[in-house]
């Protein structure tokens, strides 16, 4: 039986841990090529060495996703390496829990960059390799959207 995702390539922000290391998990299962990419290098290569050991495609790329050099940097590495991206997958973030009076203002600005113009700036600096490879991809999936297929 053929698996759903065989040979696509994954690029996942924030998948070192948590959700974006589930998604990865669940990717790789389905057959996919999976980038790891984290600010945390460490746990991005032991995601990735995990993934590798249990027999799938993985590669472990360290980004800041709110620095757009490193962002397109990280990208051009991924499509050097497995040729294209299929799926974008902006699942980095943090959480802080705050009163509207007590929560400060630096740190909503910095949730803005990570979780709204991060996202922005990966679709933009993947788009160009969709049109290269003549693939219009899997795109910008949540888990609300891949979770009932495949993190069970």
């Amino acid at each position: 039986m053929e698996k759903m995702l065989t040979d696509k390539v994954a690029f996942i922000t924030g998948a070192a841990s948590g959700i974006g290391l589930e998604i990865a998990r669940a990717f790789a299962g389905q057959g996919a090529k999976v980038v790891i990419s984290d600010i945390n290098e460490p746990a991005a290569r032991n995601a990735a060495e995990e993934l590798e050991s249990q027999g799938y495609k993985a590669l472990a790329i360290a980004c800041d996703v709110t620095k757009e050099a490193e962002l397109s940097r990280s990208i051009e590495e991924t499509v050097d390496i497995f040729g294209r991206i299929d799926i974008l997958v902006n699942n980095a973030g943090i959480q802080h829990v705050a009163n509207i009076e007590d929560f400060p203002t630096d740190k909503f600005e910095f949730m803005i960059k990570l979780m709204i113009t991060a996202p922005f700036m990966a679709t933009k600096k993947s788009f160009p390799t969709y049109e290269k490879a003549k693939v219009w991809p899997y795109h910008q999936y949540g888990l609300h959207q891949w979770g009932n297929r495949f993190c069970r």
